[in-house]
């Protein structure tokens, strides 16, 4: 099997900024990521990665663990891909990165932890740098002391409301978190992190700043009468949106928070880092050369036309984007044929 990558390189020592190599590879469906990280080798030796059992890298936004399959990678990614450090701001060398934030999390609970909780939070290194808030804030705990947090209550932890308070107030933490599983063939904690969420005593937003906020620039419906040769982007669709789509006769472009939560579960609790993510989310798409963003859930395109405004101030940057659902499309589309 080929596989073509674009490996990402960085030596703090040397670089003063990170930059890609690409390689194409031979390899046998059962080389795993730590055998196909030697052959980068092989073909540039300044490329390293940690010599250990076994490790973790990014793979086109996934943690991956090293002992994964080739054939695995291809089937789910693809013969092109991206693969990166768990961290890129924590980058020493390449795929080797600074771990210390890992165990320095910890100490928030650590107070109340016992051992086997130690060892518990050890196994979830690769959740930790998968937390997708890490885009966001660099100083967030990760979602790996959050999931132990968790267990630790549910195992009926006498010191509950001192873990809630450790996660949740003075740091980012619960209140920056909107979990989504980046973890190859990862357990999903969503549950976990949601019952946390339903345990802690929620932050409030100050009543003039919730007033800015509401009355923040909005943006309608747009009307459209066609979809021909416009480029699309497409939010949460599924195949049979992208087909009747093609069908209407828009372009439709890629981009990649295609799949990504916007802040919509933190807008009532930390709207800043809910505009920060709603706001990212824009940019990619336009910045992707989309016109126009039709999102699967009626819900999501209400959300991000009635806090546009939010989401401009917050991005520093105008957005030059028309935003509608698939169902409110399709309503107009109808209407139209009907009227001729």
């Amino acid at each position: 099997m080929r596989l073509h990558i674009k490996a990402f390189f960085f030596n703090a020592k040397m670089d003063y900024l990170p930059y890609y190599k690409s390689f194409v590879l031979d390899v046998d469906e059962q080389d795993t990521i730590e055998k196909i990280c030697s052959f980068i080798k092989k073909k540039d030796f300044n490329f390293d990665y940690p010599k250990k059992e076994y490790f973790y890298v990014k793979i086109n936004g996934k943690v991956v663990n090293s002992l994964a399959k080739a054939k695995m990678i291809i089937d789910e990614f693809g013969t092109e891909i991206v693969m990166e450090p768990v961290s890129k701001y924590r980058a020493v060398d390449d795929m080797v990165i600074d771990d210390r934030d890992f165990f320095e999390s910890f100490k928030l609970i650590e107070p109340f932890a016992d051992e086997k909780d130690f060892q518990y939070f050890k196994s979830l290194y690769d959740v930790h740098y998968a937390s997708s808030a890490f885009e966001y804030s660099l100083d967030y705990i990760g979602d790996a002391v959050l999931v132990t947090a968790y267990s630790m209550i549910k195992k009926g932890n006498e010191n509950k409301e001192e873990i809630l308070k450790a996660i949740s107030e003075g740091v980012s933490g619960l209140w920056d978190s909107e979990y989504e599983n980046n973890v190859f063939l990862g357990k999903d904690y969503s549950s976990d992190i949601e019952e946390l969420k339903n345990m802690a005593k929620k932050p409030t937003v100050g009543i003039l700043e919730n007033i800015c906020y509401k009355f923040s620039k909005k943006v309608e419906i747009p009307t459209l009468e066609s979809l021909k040769d416009i480029n699309v982007a497409l939010y949460f669709a599924d195949e049979d949106v992208k087909s009747r789509l093609k069908e209407f006769g828009a372009n439709i472009v890629e981009f990649s928070k295609s799949k990504k939560l916007a802040g919509q579960t933190l807008l009532e609790v930390n709207p800043k880092m809910a505009f920060k993510k709603g706001g990212a989310v824009l940019l990619d798409a336009m910045d992707s050369a989309a016109e126009i963003l039709i999102c699967a859930k009626d819900e999501d395109a209400k959300y991000f036309r009635e806090n546009f405004g939010n989401f401009e101030k917050v991005a520093g940057r105008e957005i030059y984007l028309e935003i509608i659902s698939f169902n409110e499309l399709k309503s107009m589309i109808e209407n139209k044929k009907e009227e001729v």
